[in-house]
């Protein structure tokens, strides 16, 4: 009989009830996460030992509160608990994915499924000097596309110094938090071109080294900054990608709410 293990970055187990810390609504404090769905119910169900299963796609730090649990046990769960900070299915791919009849917007199951989005990923921006409001709108706007982070799971945004002092890239940074719905956008983060260096990067550009002396601003300003406001060792969930001349990149938070 299969097990799931329960270790560090455990991704898919069993609710635990071992310790004064327990329980859904815990876990989604540990995670300074927003929730969907009806947390209510599933602490009911969780008193009365009803098995809830955890599917931790993204390898948020929650050990402490999932144990292992047979295959069978898992996806026979009545409740199930989805730490998701993506939207739609984006990282529910792979060995990572859910049971079928998990539902995240339709389908069985869904009344019975409770997601907790962490607000552990950080936006990094690489851009030109004097960039305008619309160009970096535009930018923003295509992140759905590229990895559909949900906002609300944004914790800070990051760039070279230079750059978190141009009007048009602030101004399109409000836009983009206000219209979906954001309340009070994300600290914005700017470093030193030499604090970017010294971070190692996926994409290295030539433009960026010879224009600031860093090899890359978004990625290793993503990076920088979720290693300061999160626990662990951060990893780039969208490494660079340019949209409509401005540079993108998201980096994940392990454990985003200990910062």
């Amino acid at each position: 009989m299969s097990e799931h293990r329960a270790g560090p970055g455990t991704r898919t187990g069993l609710l635990s009830g071992e310790g004064g810390l327990a329980g859904p609504r815990a876990l989604a404090e540990s995670l300074d996460a927003e929730v969907e769905g009806d947390l209510d119910g599933c602490l009911a169900a969780f008193a009365r030992g009803v098995p809830v299963a955890v599917h931790n796609p993204g390898g948020y730090v929650v050990d402490r509160f999932v144990r292992a649990g047979t295959a069978e046990r898992v996806e026979g769960a009545s409740w199930n608990v989805v730490i998701s900070d993506l939207t739609g299915d984006a990282d529910l791919t792979g060995d990572a994915g859910l049971p079928g009849d998990v539902g995240l917007t339709g389908g069985t199951g869904d009344e019975r499924t409770v997601r907790l989005v962490p607000r552990g990923l950080v936006l990094g921006i690489g851009a030109s000097s004097g960039v305008a409001a619309g160009t970096a709108s535009a930018a923003l706007a295509g992140l759905d596309e590229l990895l559909g982070p949900r906002p609300r799971a944004v914790r800070a945004v990051a760039t070279v110094d230079r750059r978190a002092r141009e009007p048009g890239l602030r101004a399109a940074l409000r836009e983009y938090f206000l219209a979906r719905g954001v309340d009070g956008e994300p600290p914005l983060r700017g470093y030193a071109p030499e604090v970017l260096s010294a971070v190692p990067v996926v994409s290295p550009s030539v433009s960026a080294r010879s224009a600031l002396g860093t090899a890359g601003v978004a990625e290793a300003a993503a990076l920088r900054a979720a290693s300061e406001v999160g626990d662990g060792g951060p990893r780039l969930v969208l490494p660079k990608a340019v949209v409509s001349g401005v540079t993108l990149a998201v980096a994940r938070i392990p454990a985003p709410a200990s910062c």
